[in-house]
């Protein structure tokens, strides 16, 4: 019964952390590794343009990741159709290898801030993909990708 209660209090603990998250996708990657042709895609529905978020990349890497960094391209589409293209470099571990990334072990979640306070000014759907712009085009050590979108208060 103690450890049903327990169970119980800590879901509400971690639900009331995390009701800020207006969007999450993340998708994994076999064997850890990401190739060039893999896509990650999202759709997103805005129904107020005064609301405020921040927008985020989350990556889970492995110990195993050889670089420091990891290029993305990010393709908007908005709901009238017409898209952007974005470039960001996100930046995983320090000059002496250190991770930025949160996790006890191999395992490493990093969360970048890509845009603080956005509005999202065009109602509708908009939809999101991501590609890895490395040299290589298949990215060991990469378990999962995606964005968070949360809402400001």
């Amino acid at each position: 019964m103690k450890k049903t209660i327990y169970i119980i209090l800590l879901s509400i603990i971690v639900v009331s952390c995390d009701n800020n998250i207006y969007y999450h996708n993340s998708q994994d990657f076999d064997n850890e590794t990401w190739s060039v042709g893999e896509i990650v895609k999202s759709e997103v529905e805005f129904l107020d343009s005064l609301d405020v978020f921040n927008f985020y990349f989350v990556i889970r890497n492995t110990e195993d990741y050889p670089n420091m960094n990891l290029f993305l391209f990010l393709k908007t589409e908005y709901p009238n159709g017409q898209y952007s293209m974005d470039t960001l470099e996100c930046m995983l571990a320090d000059q002496s290898g250190k991770w930025y990334g949160k996790g006890n072990g191999k395992i490493k979640d990093t969360k970048i801030l890509f845009k603080p306070k956005i509005r999202f000014s065009e109602l509708g759907i908009y939809k999101f993909e991501i590609q890895h712009g490395m040299r290589v085009d298949k990215l060991k050590g990469i378990k999962s990708a995606g964005i968070l979108i949360e809402s400001v208060k």
